[in-house]
């Protein structure tokens, strides 16, 4: 779903270490500017003035405000900062910029040169080094066969990159610099079950902040001091895990019926064989992608003894442009569909139960999730739905004043008639509902406001629709508050009960 702009640090100041750059719509704007702030006092001064399209500041290795980034008009724009009159320079209509996705990377740029993550040519996100004065490509910096490059690790004292990462069903480094790759693979010697990222790295000064983690064990943080070669653990949300023996989960892939690979993964319940009962669960966004990591919603759900299919359905990010673009225009259409295929390869691999599947989802995955009720109410059992969209037009005009309103409504809609807003509305659509619903929202919801959950309670009453709606005392989108999270769990796990086993 889309983001609402929030402050953001930018830069840090080595030569002046009292301050730091950060950036931040003033009052009701949408678009940034930019400030110098003493981080004692919290005294700022404003340097660069908000400026439309851009929702994003870049800046060089001396803080100096060399960019900005945004959308206007639906396409992704860059433009150059004059530093005597703060006038801009548009430089999106370049051939590396518009002949594929574009994104310039924060790190390494100069009075000359930068790195951009573009997908031209094969759809994919690769890093390039470019001269934007001469317009000039200067090298592939790096590719990845089969999913986009994230972003750079880049040295300003060598002014070098250390390494790119993407994601290929784990967090994984290519690496640029032998010191870097030393000190990963050191770190890593401490981790030796565990995934691990290194989430601050300055090669001059004395810590590193390390995220660790694996796909049965969730994410703890450690600061490590290489002056005495010693990790401090920071947050632990392993520990109270510790004593459970949780689910391995395996990465698979299934054919749609149009024949698109969908890359997704399967958690199973520890000894117990034969059909189980069944769970798809669609992740959120729809604009992001599950990976072989942690997921507390499908290791509770394993625990008590569901087969959890997580599916990167078209539209999830991660895979390459192409791969997200066929899902322009098909919420509820060839986006569910993918859903459906997955369920039938877990009945033709003979890995659940046909009559014993629910749809889970939240966010999208909620929308998904109704939607699956609404399309295919002889393929489920029942349907879980935490902080859905129910009114697509509802939901395109909540974000009508944001800079990337046109690209979300190309996103959603594409080219298709008004109807489509009815036709894929979950909320307009009740009456062909068929199986049990548990809805929740929270009513703190500044991404997904409380009123689609709302008026699908008011539209499951008038069709007489068997279903049961949970809100949250001052939650948020995300699920943050504990004793909100335990009811959830509590409620979904009783809900399954009663209608899958």
């Amino acid at each position: 779903m889309v983001a609402n702009q929030q402050t953001n640090v930018i830069h840090s100041l080595p030569d002046n270490p009292d301050h730091i750059l950060i950036s931040y719509p003033e009052k009701k704007g949408i678009y940034p500017a930019v400030f110098k702030v003493n981080i004692h006092s919290g005294i700022s001064e404003k340097i660069v003035k908000a400026q439309k399209p851009i929702t994003s500041w870049l800046v060089d290795r001396d803080g100096k405000p060399l960019m900005g980034h945004g959308m206007s008009d639906g396409e992704s724009k860059l433009l150059i900062r004059n530093q005597d009159d703060d006038e801009l320079v548009d430089i999106s209509d370049r051939p590396l910029f518009k002949t594929g996705y574009f994104t310039p990377l924060e790190q390494g740029l100069s009075d000359n040169t930068m790195y951009v993550s573009s997908s031209i040519g094969k759809g994919r996100a690769k890093i390039y080094h470019y001269n934007y004065e001469k317009n000039l490509i200067l090298s592939k910096i790096y590719e990845h066969p089969r999913v986009d490059v994230e972003d750079i690790i880049y040295s300003r004292s060598k002014n070098k990159i250390l390494a790119v990462y993407y994601v290929d069903d784990v967090f994984q480094y290519s690496f640029f610099d032998k010191k870097f790759e030393d000190f990963f693979n050191k770190l890593s010697q401490n981790f030796i079950d565990n995934n691990i990222r290194i989430l601050n790295y300055n090669e001059n000064g004395e810590y590193s902040v390390v995220a660790s983690g694996n796909d049965h064990s969730p994410t703890d943080y450690y600061i490590y001091n290489k002056n005495n070669d010693e990790f401090k653990l920071l947050v632990s949300n392993s520990k109270a895990l510790e004593n459970f023996t949780l689910s391995p989960v395996e990465p698979i892939t299934y054919f749609s019926r149009d024949g698109l690979e969908i890359h997704s993964y399967l958690t199973k319940p520890i000894n117990i064989y034969g059909e189980m009962p069944g769970i798809i669960m669609p992740h959120g966004g729809p604009w992001a992608r599950d990976a072989l990591s942690y997921n507390d919603w499908a290791q509770f759900f394993a625990n008590r003894g569901y087969v959890v299919l997580q599916p990167n359905f078209r539209g999830s990010t991660g895979y390459g442009n192409i791969f997200t673009n066929l899902s322009i225009g098909e919420w509820g259409g060839k986006m569910q569909e993918d859903l459906t295929d997955g369920v039938k390869w877990l009945v033709k691999e003979k890995i659940v139960d046909p009559n014993r599947i629910c749809i889970v989802g939240a966010s999208y995955g909620g929308y998904a999730a109704l939607m699956g009720a609404i399309k295919d109410p002889e393929l489920y059992r029942c349907a879980i739905s935490y902080a859905p969209v129910t009114d697509i037009n509802s939901y395109i005009n909540t974000y009508k004043n944001f800079p990337d309103n046109d690209l979300l409504r190309m996103r959603v809609m594409g080219n298709s008639p008004k109807s489509y807003l009815k036709e894929r509305s979950p909320s307009k659509q009740t009456i062909k509902i068929k199986i049990p619903i548990l809805l929740a929202h929270g009513n703190n919801d500044i991404r997904v406001d409380i009123k689609h959950s709302k008026s699908m309670v008011k539209s499951l009453q008038k069709t007489k629709k068997n279903y049961k709606y949970i809100e949250l005392e001052n939650e948020s989108h995300f699920l943050l508050q504990n004793d909100n999270k335990i009811k959830l769990f509590h409620e979904m796990e009783i809900f399954l009960k009663n209608n899958l086993m």
